[in-house]
């Protein structure tokens, strides 16, 4: 079992960008900063080999909470399954695992920090058995 805590606010997977140069269409992806963030931790831990097998990733991203929002969950954008994109995108960089198609089970939830608690990700990645 793989398990990091990456800080910062969680950020959606940027659209791919199209453009036109010596009359060939290139196509680019940008990297947000929340991308960076969970490569760069993910590195940090990751296992000698790769996991090939089934994986269960588990991610609870933690955002901000604004002054005027008393609830737990966070119900407005980013979108959450465009967050996990971006998370496993980075992770499956930073060889968590062969590739992200190896992910069968799949938990997350956004919700606001509350005290004591940063904006970031605990994340969690193993093989299922």
């Amino acid at each position: 079992m793989i398990r990091v805590t990456v800080r910062g606010v969680p950020e959606a997977q940027a659209r791919p960008r199209t453009f036109f140069a010596g009359g060939r269409a290139i196509t680019h992806s940008p990297k947000s900063e929340w991308y960076k963030s969970v490569y760069r931790a993910g590195v940090a831990v990751r296992p000698a080999v790769p996991m090939d097998g089934p994986v269960e990733f588990r991610a609870i991203y933690l955002f901000p909470r604004p002054k005027t929002v008393k609830g737990f969950w966070k119900q407005t954008r980013p979108d959450l399954d465009n967050i996990d994109k971006a998370t496993l995108d980075a992770l499956s960089k930073a060889r968590w695992w062969v590739d992200d198609g190896r992910v069968c089970k799949l938990t997350s939830e956004k919700r606001y920090a509350g005290p004591g608690e940063e904006p970031g990700a605990e994340i969690m990645a193993c093989i299922i058995p």
